[in-house]
């Protein structure tokens, strides 16, 4: 297919008035020259998109960015899923309305995805916490990995971080829309999903050791939400949406991927511990979602053959296996202080 541009930068924007100036700014002094910039006003309630068209008008290559209306709030996937569709780029690259990229970013990740045809160039960036200043670098070595099977070894295998993020990666058009890769539109965490499709059918992926995205860590953010234990019904729902989702792709592939099974177990405990501890849940449904998001079906023989973590595989379907109100008990007091260990120690 012959496109008109080889980049499409896609901004979604929802009370970010503080932060977009900023964002803006560093996408329109990009050292590229074939790009554009699709701004998603997903209809919120400050004046972010004001400052947009301001912007439009007094920069000298704001005739590069092109405003798509929502008319109604739809998430934060929704506006994803509408960047995939309306993009003339060859190349889609996700960039949240409150962060920023460094000047080289897009002829740096362009000029890679050129030389070396993948589906996805994931580069490395800062994370900067806005409430204390902290920054925390995240650096990809240079590597080329040329098949899912291979993608799946090196997160799930050899345990290398791969933040799910929909940000700091530039994606092939083509890629995307031949296999229907989406966000769900309603979801808070729009990049699990989409995220683990990448993962399961990427032929080809780039890490890219350069720092090109700098994102912005706010108190208020979903992760911190988690982390928090201001856990919703909504995010409860979403997460059992998630897992489920998880478990339907790969049911299909089990002698392929087992350690995609051990780590879609482990996962559903982790969010069971969180959900068992909620300060935003009712007691009767803390203990229905946990019953729901650890329903284990998978084959047993399967889950045990991990080798990478023999007990940790043994306790975690044990865990799923027992009789509930143990089950419950055992999420709720010793796992969730397991899982908190380990976050502060992160």
């Amino acid at each position: 297919m012959d496109y008109s541009i080889s980049v499409t930068i896609a901004i979604s924007v929802y009370n970010v008035e503080k932060r977009i100036s900023d964002t803006l700014k560093s996408c329109l002094e990009q050292d590229f020259e074939e790009y554009e910039i699709i701004v998603i006003d997903d209809k919120g309630s400050d004046k972010s998109i004001e400052l947009v068209n301001e912007i439009m008008q007094e920069n000298s290559r704001g005739n590069l960015i092109r405003i798509i209306d929502h008319k109604v709030n739809k998430g934060t996937g929704a506006t994803r899923n509408t960047a995939i569709k309306n993009a003339k780029g060859k190349y889609i690259f996700f960039l949240d309305g409150d962060d920023e990229i460094t000047p080289n970013c897009i002829s740096l990740l362009y000029k890679k995805m050129e030389q070396s045809n993948s589906d996805v160039i994931v580069s490395s960036y800062v994370q900067e916490n806005l409430t204390n200043k902290q920054q925390q670098i995240q650096q990809y070595p240079e590597l080329v990995i040329e098949s899912n099977y291979q993608l799946i070894q090196y997160i799930y295998y050899d345990k290398n971080h791969f933040t799910p993020a929909l940000w700091n990666k530039l994606y092939s058009i083509d890629f995307l829309r031949r296999n229907d890769i989406r966000c769900v539109d309603h979801h808070l965490t729009e990049d699990q999903i989409f995220s683990f499709q990448i993962i399961l059918l990427a032929n080809k992926v780039t890490f890219c050791s350069d720092i090109t995205y700098i994102y912005k860590e706010y108190q208020n953010s979903t992760m911190n939400l988690i982390a928090n234990l201001n856990f919703s019904i909504r995010l409860c729902n979403e997460y059992i949406e998630i897992i489920n989702f998880k478990k339907q792709a790969i049911s299909t592939h089990l002698d392929k991927y087992p350690l995609l099974l051990f780590n879609i177990l482990g996962e559903s405990i982790y969010y069971a511990s969180i959900i068992s501890n909620g300060n935003n849940i009712k007691k009767d449904d803390k203990r229905r979602y946990v019953r729901e998001i650890t329903s284990a079906d998978f084959p047993l023989n399967l889950l045990l053959g991990n080798k990478t973590s023999v007990f940790k595989s043994f306790f975690y379907v044990i865990t799923c296996k027992l009789y509930f109100p143990i089950r419950y008990i055992l999420i709720k007091h010793i796992f969730y202080n397991y899982f908190k260990f380990k976050l502060k120690r992160a």
